[in-house]
């Protein structure tokens, strides 16, 4: 009958936890990976094509939260605030994007010494320092450009708050 994918769990009576085991599966054009935290990445390898989506690697994310990846793109498919906290070792040019589809909001969270730029202004330095969004539907891409510290907002839509 063919190969099948059974997830792995682990049930106790009452509070029932899942543990989630990565996995990858590959196609002659392109991958679906799991991370084991609740992220589905698809990378068709083209910009722009199927799952690519402008050459990101776009992800569906369930879980409350994750850690960016380089040149990725996260949909947040839960009703809770997702934090994805921005990576601690990325390149110039690296970017990612976030978008928010099932009722929740998104936050950024930063690493020691890091920053974002949005417009004319800039998040607090460090730990401290994040953007939020404020409704379902708020959208944002960001791109490295001082490697591993600061990010600049290419785009966004909805109301973005900064601290």
């Amino acid at each position: 009958m063919g190969n099948r994918l059974t997830p792995f769990s682990i049930a106790e009576q009452d509070s029932s936890p899942t543990v989630w085991l990565p996995w990858q599966i590959q196609f002659p054009n392109g991958t679906v990976t799991d991370n084991g935290n609740g992220t589905v990445f698809v990378n068709t390898g083209a910009a722009g094509a199927g799952g690519g989506g402008g050459g990101l690697n776009w992800g569906l994310i369930t879980s409350t939260s994750t850690t960016i990846a380089a040149n990725s793109g996260y949909i947040g498919n839960t009703t809770a605030t997702v934090t994805y906290t921005l990576p601690t070792s990325y390149g110039v040019g690296s970017s990612f994007a976030i978008t928010e589809i099932k009722g929740g909001t998104w936050k950024i969270a930063q690493n020691a010494l890091q920053k974002i730029y949005f417009g004319n202004t800039t998040t607090a330095v460090g730990v401290g320092g994040s953007l939020q969004s404020t409704d379902t539907g708020d959208s944002i891409e960001l791109v490295c450009c001082t490697i591993n510290s600061e990010w600049a907002v290419l785009g966004v839509i909805g109301n973005i708050t900064h601290v």
